[in-house]
């Protein structure tokens, strides 16, 4: 068991060791995006989705950089899937479009991530009662799935 005043990158370690997760996909928030939690997962015979954010140094904003200018080439210079979704309700609609890099062999050599495999790109637009909200979330991940598989398990998190 985890001590309560322990943190989540205590905790997250103590936790994979006793569930029986083989061949599953893990995600974790960005507090869990950690190599030695990534290792962790692997060794477990399984696949990671890890959230970025300003945790790992200056990965997440290697990741935005590179997105940014692929995107403003049209992703000529590497391999790509993406996924549109939409959900719409009453007074509620909501785009999320899952784009996949799959080449992310330039992201491993210097940060040495076990088994990073892709970079995952989010973007959100939720417009409710004529009001727009966007988000733009990144990942890093073990898998090799195309983005209308990766984005459910992202969603479903």
């Amino acid at each position: 068991m985890v001590a309560e005043k322990s943190n989540e990158i205590i905790a997250i370690p103590k936790l994979l060791d006793q569930l029986a997760i083989d061949w599953t996909i893990v995600t974790i928030d960005t507090m869990g995006c950690q190599r030695d939690i990534a290792q962790k997962i692997i060794d477990k015979k399984t696949e990671y989705i890890l959230a970025l954010k300003g945790n790992q140094g200056s990965l997440r904003e290697d990741v935005e950089i590179f997105f940014a200018e692929q995107e403003a080439v049209g992703f000529k210079d590497c391999e790509i899937s993406q996924h549109r979704r939409i959900d719409a309700d009453r007074d509620r609609i909501e785009t999320k479009m899952t784009t996949v890099i799959h080449d992310a062999e330039w992201l491993q050599k210097p940060d040495n991530w076990p088994s990073l495999k892709a970079i995952v790109i989010v973007e959100s637009s939720r417009e409710i009662s004529g009001k727009i909200e966007e988000e733009t979330r990144f990942y890093i991940t073990s898998l090799v799935l195309l983005a209308h598989l990766i984005g459910p398990a992202i969603h479903g998190h």
